[in-house]
């Protein structure tokens, strides 16, 4: 009878983790722009780091990730954006309202070549700092210290257990994914970083920037994305915009990169730039 019991107790506790295990979602990150605390001419570091931080993460399998563009659109349903969206308290606002689970954020400072970053990260359900890293690199090798960044925090990710989200784990092929990722020249990215911290503001200055990024580097996938959203939807110039979709869309499917959920992105763009043209 007793062993009955426990032959009983122990299918249960089985069928239990398994309906758990099945049940149990993605964990959703938000990255939340890094802040200069440095001269104002490195602002544009910011946009740069962040784009380059989601990307990352996009290519991490058992991770959601909240879009840049998402978080634009809450800030606004929030009516945040014209108060600065000062504090912490802002920033976890935010990332309930996305559906985030972990929030990736910080700042940093730049003298010289030098950059320095402070990262947290805050677990949305309570709040908390759950960890800060100092991570220091230099601006010529800066998507090595962006993807340092990314792993820095996705280690100490890996140690959060939240109820009825699968715990994170970063693997071989994941840091594969990230290592071969494409990196674009320096100067460009430079361009293209500036284009997007002035996208919103001034969507025909950040057009130029992101042009001069493609003048230096023909197939930055990124910079003709970004090229063309910004031509279409907010200058609407829609034949420019549907070339520069085009080109990207060609680039990957030259390099054989049309099921990664950065192609799937490319495509929702173009049919919101497809919308907007109506």
């Amino acid at each position: 009878m007793k062993r009955s019991l426990f032959l009983a107790a122990t299918i249960l506790v089985i069928t239990l983790m398994q309906v758990s295990a099945l049940t149990a979602k993605k964990m959703t990150i938000l990255v939340y722009p890094f802040s200069n605390t440095g001269e104002k001419q490195y602002s544009w570091v910011s946009a740069g780091m962040t784009d380059t931080v989601i990307s990352d993460l996009c290519r991490i399998e058992n991770v959601n990730v909240v879009s840049e563009e998402d978080r634009k659109k809450s800030l606004n349903e929030i009516e945040l954006a014209q108060k600065g969206l000062i504090g912490e308290k802002g920033t976890i606002k935010v990332g309930r309202m996305m559906g985030a689970d972990i929030i990736f954020t910080g700042t940093y400072v730049v003298i010289g070549n030098r950059i320095r970053v402070f990262a947290k990260l805050i677990d949305v359900e309570s709040g908390r700092v759950e960890q800060s890293l100092k991570i220091d690199g230099t601006m010529d090798r800066i998507f090595e210290f962006q993807d340092r960044i990314v792993y820095g925090l996705m280690a100490e990710t890996e140690k959060i257990r939240i109820a009825d989200i699968n715990p994170v784990k970063i693997t071989t092929e994941d840091k594969k994914r990230i290592d071969s990722a494409f990196r674009p020249d320096t100067e460009a990215f430079m361009f293209y970083s500036r284009g997007l911290e002035l996208k919103d503001a001034d969507p025909k200055e950040a057009l130029e920037y992101f042009k001069k990024a493609l003048l230096i580097q023909g197939d930055y996938v990124e910079a003709l994305i970004e090229a063309g959203i910004t031509a279409g939807r907010e200058l609407n110039r829609f034949q420019d915009a549907f070339g520069f979709l085009n080109r990207a869309a060609k680039i990957f499917a030259r390099r054989g990169d049309t099921s990664s959920k950065h192609y799937a992105a490319l495509m929702h763009r173009t049919g919101s730039v497809y919308l907007s043209k109506g």
